[in-house]
């Protein structure tokens, strides 16, 4: 994403890569608000697939305020830390 021109939070290379990968489904993970935008604006791009933005709680965000500000900004879920991620699969 960071190579893409547009950058966080447009989400035309995470549709790209979903393309590539011929995927349905799509879990985006992240520990910044824009990573969670990203995911959401790829949803609402591309209505044929799912996409999933998980916060994790390893970035500038933490606790319970972090937890909110990734709920608000529409994450899927928040997790600890991205070992946490298989809990969700």
């Amino acid at each position: 994403m960071d190579d893409w021109d547009n950058g966080k939070p447009d989400p035309s290379a995470l549709i790209i890569l979903a393309d590539r990968l011929d995927s349905n489904e799509i879990i985006f993970v992240g520990d910044t608000l824009d990573d969670i935008h990203t995911a959401t604006n790829a949803m609402d791009a591309d209505t044929d697939r799912q996409y999933y933005g998980i916060g994790v709680l390893t970035g500038g965000l933490s606790g319970s305020k972090g937890r909110q500000a990734f709920r608000s900004a529409g994450a899927s879920d928040v997790i600890n830390s991205v070992n946490d991620i298989s809990t969700l699969l």
